[in-house]
């Protein structure tokens, strides 16, 4: 409740609410937090000491149960949780409701499991999740919040890719395969997302997707750019690879720009990242850039990035990005000048032209917040 009173006494000072106002909301919510909180956790602890002490008496007779039982079993767990559903249709927008969407997608999961164990069948665990993904689907679309799209989706990616890898196509070996996979699924992720945005029964798979694009995507670019300091990439390039990454990359700038309320300095500032990104990787290995090099694509790559995330108010991700490339400046800086001498003067000069260049933004700063707010619809 710190945080609260100090945001409540803040309020007070401006002449927001007045101070009875600020105590009557105090006393309300310390009571509500309190009696509320001690009564979950109670609960949540008695659920699971419960819980922990069922799991136990099953695996230590686990091979003494019958197959008959298990699955008997299985199956009245999950009709009990289907009918805790039934039960709460009309209440869609409740936890309860969320929390049986939830507790039935991961009984369906176990159900798989304990099935394939039961008849010893020789699939991976990557096609059982995919399994489990087709399976649940029609669940998933009755949730909504974000928390089972956004297991969905991470099911199917990492499955899909674990699958993809380990499976030979287009003569590539297992290298070249993650190569590929890695420098493709952020295009894919992106493509698909902007795809669904002309689908709004399908939107709550946009915004997971688009949140692996971006993760995907750095993850990628700093592991092609690490490579290069080291002086000897793993990576071999080919011809395939870049038509696929045009390919993925020229539909997502389609779908860009076919959107018809993003303005037109907004789609140009995407299609660059989109553009950045999709001739990154190749230019790297293909020509086996110096770190030079590499740093000075995968900074401009950064900075791009960190605007447009500034543009839809994702400032963690934004600053992340920020750190990054702070952090790969530092890395060009100590491999450029070596000894710690040069290095530290290098730097000492660096960091007063940032703090030169932050006393600037900041004097800039309402002209250049308008600019980018300019962007959005």
């Amino acid at each position: 409740m710190a945080n609260e009173r100090r945001r409540l006494q803040k309020w007070v000072a401006n002449g927001l609410i007045s101070a009875d106002q600020a105590e009557a909301i105090l006393a309300f919510e310390e009571t509500g937090s309190r009696k509320n909180w001690l009564l979950y956790g109670f609960m949540s602890l008695g659920a699971w000491v419960m819980g922990t002490g069922i799991i136990s008496l099953v695996s230590a007779n686990w091979y003494e149960i019958p197959d008959a039982v298990k699955l008997g079993a299985d199956l009245i767990i999950l009709l009990g949780i289907a009918y805790g559903i039934i039960k709460q249709q009309g209440n869609e927008h409740s936890l309860a409701w969320e929390s049986m969407l939830s507790f039935f997608s991961l009984a369906c999961l176990t159900s798989i499991g304990l099935i394939g164990q039961i008849y010893h069948t020789s699939g991976g665990w990557d096609l059982a999740v995919l399994l489990w993904a087709v399976i649940i689907l029609p669940v998933i679309t009755l949730t909504h919040r974000t928390f089972l799209p956004s297991l969905w989706v991470f099911a199917v990616i990492a499955a899909g890719s674990s699958r993809l890898a380990m499976t030979p196509f287009w003569g590539f070996d297992e290298t070249q395969r993650i190569l590929l996979i890695g420098y493709a699924l952020p295009l894919a992720c992106a493509l698909v997302a902007v795809l669904l945005r002309f689908w709004p029964p399908a939107e709550m798979f946009a915004r997971p997707l688009r949140t692996w694009a971006w993760y995907l995507g750095i993850g990628t670019i700093m592991v092609i750019d690490g490579t290069t300091m080291t002086g000897d990439t793993p990576f071999q390039w080919s011809a395939t690879m870049t038509w696929t990454g045009i390919a993925l990359g020229g539909a997502v700038l389609a779908g860009i720009a076919l959107r018809p309320h993003l303005p037109t300095p907004a789609k140009l500032l995407l299609g660059l990242l989109v553009a950045l990104y999709t001739g990154t990787a190749p230019i790297i290995i293909i020509f086996k850039l110096s770190h030079w090099f590499s740093a000075f694509f995968t900074m401009a790559l950064f900075a791009v990035a960190a605007t447009w995330l500034v543009r839809e108010h994702a400032l963690r991700l934004a600053n992340t990005l920020i750190l990054l490339l702070g952090f790969r400046f530092l890395l060009l800086f100590f491999t450029a000048f070596g000894g710690l001498m040069d290095a530290g003067i290098g730097l000492i000069i660096s960091g007063m032209t940032i703090l030169g260049c932050v006393w600037a933004l900041s004097r800039l700063q309402k002209w250049l917040l308008g600019w980018v707010e300019r962007l959005a619809p």
